[in-house]
């Protein structure tokens, strides 16, 4: 199996090959990780985690039309529209 460029791909493409190939191969050639690791947020800051979902591809392109014109794109319209359902929706934000 031919492995995939990663670093050329954007986060979206790196998560739908994920999600439908066998990554068996590309995880043996994995090697330990060197240096130490630290959150560069500030303190107390929340550290962002990255999510892939799945959405109809006509939803994504009207995502994308509208991340164009939106300074943070697709992914702050994402988190803005998740965060006003959770605001609408308290019941179901003790885990946020």
């Amino acid at each position: 199996m031919e492995q995939p460029d990663l670093n050329s791909m954007t986060d979206d493409q790196v998560a739908e090959w994920f999600a439908g190939n066998d990554m068996s191969g590309l995880v043996g050639t994995g090697r330990p990780v060197e240096g130490q690791f630290v959150q560069s947020a500030e303190p107390g800051a929340p550290v962002g985690r990255m999510v892939s979902l799945k959405m109809p591809a006509a939803m994504v392109d009207a995502l994308d039309a509208a991340a164009g014109r939106d300074r943070e794109g697709r992914s702050g319209i994402i988190r803005t529209a998740v965060a006003e359902w959770l605001a609408r929706h308290p019941d179901t934000t003790e885990a946020a």
